[in-house]
């Protein structure tokens, strides 16, 4: 009885361990969802809206923000941006928050980088009464961006292209110039100025270039044409001159700065991408400021192939911001609408060409007709009067004479009249 009894009491004590050793991994367990609540965060994971993204390597840092790759669930990767608001003030909080105003406002519109997800851990520090607004941020908030994936940014790809031989590839900068402008425009058509523009926020998704990082943009109100800041915005090396100077204010003493200033900013980025440098990279920090603001400084553009690129650069890098051209302009630049090749120099491919266009002018408006369009081709100038096919079949007629000959084409002729 006595050995029976003293079983009993041992099962009843391990009983009791097992029983407290589940509430402790009960408990560790709840502290470990709460702590992620709280964070949404560890080595491994971020949780966003309690969706987890795997993290596959950081992939870009700045002040307090960092990106990283990750992967869904869906075995879908993105972008994720977060930012510690910890130790930041008010103004800059509420303006990583507006970028995700910004980027909700231009959701589905091409060549802006698409926020799939986002979540801000405490959003009661945007409330105009919370006490965030009198200092630094003490808590530890953070807000979470799950982006479009971007391969490579247009930064690294001018720092790719410059150790390669040199040689300017119209068409490449062509493309490339008219996403970026495309890019703006959508900001410039929703009032939005980015005041930030530089190859390092042009992120290549898929082939096509994309604008981030509105982080510093600021809506233009409704009643103006310019926005309003408290101190100068930017990259150095990017920055138009009225944003150095600070020279245009309000009645409140902030800074204007309208869509001229962004567009000064993409004309450094074409220089950079022509030249391989932005205008001013190659003066110390103050000779920059001093030059970048001296309304009689003389730009060097170096000649290049095509001198329609060094139009666009100019009319870009205006000193006066009221002369520079809006992106429409731009957009319909002769730069972006190439001729066509002229015709080619091989007799053959030109003698087929003609033959087709005669013969069919031929069954349209009979053999003789073409025999006196043809002897017009081989005595000018030209009476008038002539049809619209005339006006087509006339100057092809007359490069194969000054190519190949009167001869040639008188052959040419009897060829298809016979």
């Amino acid at each position: 009885e006595e050995l029976h009894s003293l079983r009993s009491q041992q099962q009843e004590v391990k009983v009791a361990e097992g029983a407290n050793v589940h509430d402790k991994v009960v408990t560790e367990s709840k502290e470990s969802d709460s702590s992620r609540g709280k964070t949404r965060e560890n080595a491994n994971f971020v949780w966003v809206n309690n969706k987890r993204y795997q993290k596959l390597g950081k992939i870009g840092s700045g002040g307090s923000s960092h990106v990283f790759k990750v992967i869904a669930q869906d075995c879908t990767i993105y972008g994720l941006k977060r930012i510690i608001l910890k130790g930041r003030d008010h103004q800059t909080a509420c303006g990583f928050h507006q970028e995700i105003e910004y980027l909700e406002r231009l959701k589905g519109k091409n060549h802006i980088i698409q926020l799939i997800d986002y979540e801000v851990t405490d959003k009661t520090i945007f409330r105009s009464d919370s006490a965030a607004t009198h200092g630094e941020i003490l808590n530890d908030v953070r807000i979470y961006m799950v982006l479009e994936y971007g391969e490579i940014d247009l930064a690294r790809i001018l720092e790719r292209k410059k150790s390669e031989d040199g040689q300017l590839d119209e068409n490449w900068l062509r493309l490339h110039w008219e996403h970026i402008l495309k890019a703006v425009n959508t900001i410039h058509e929703e009032r939005i100025v980015h005041a930030d523009l530089k190859p390092a926020n042009f992120l290549l998704v898929q082939g096509a270039l994309k604008l981030i990082d509105f982080g510093i943009a600021k809506a233009i109100q409704n009643d103006t044409t310019n926005i309003v800041r408290e101190s100068q915005v930017g990259t150095l090396n990017y920055m138009s001159p009225e944003a150095f100077l600070m020279n245009s204010r309000d009645e409140q003493g902030t800074v204007k700065c309208g869509r001229a200033s962004d567009i000064w900013s993409l004309g450094c980025i074409l220089y950079q991408m022509v030249y391989g440098r932005t205008p001013f990279s190659h003066l110390s920090f103050y000779q920059k400021i001093r030059e970048i603001t001296n309304e009689n400084h003389v730009i060097n553009f170096p000649p290049v192939s095509n001198p329609l690129i060094v139009d666009v650069m100019k009319s870009c890098l205006m000193w006066d911001k009221d002369k520079r051209p809006r992106i429409p302009q731009l957009l319909e630049h002769a730069f972006l609408k190439p001729r066509p090749p002229p015709p080619s120099d091989d007799h053959h491919y030109l003698r087929e060409a003609l033959l087709e266009s005669f013969q069919a002018y031929v069954l349209a408006r009979g053999s003789m007709e073409l025999t006196e369009l043809i002897r017009k081709a081989i005595k000018p100038p030209l009476d008038g009067g002539h049809e619209k096919l005339d006006e087509v079949l006339l100057p092809f007629a007359r490069l194969y004479v000054k190519r190949v000959g009167k001869a040639a084409l008188c052959e040419l002729l009897t060829s298809v009249t016979m």
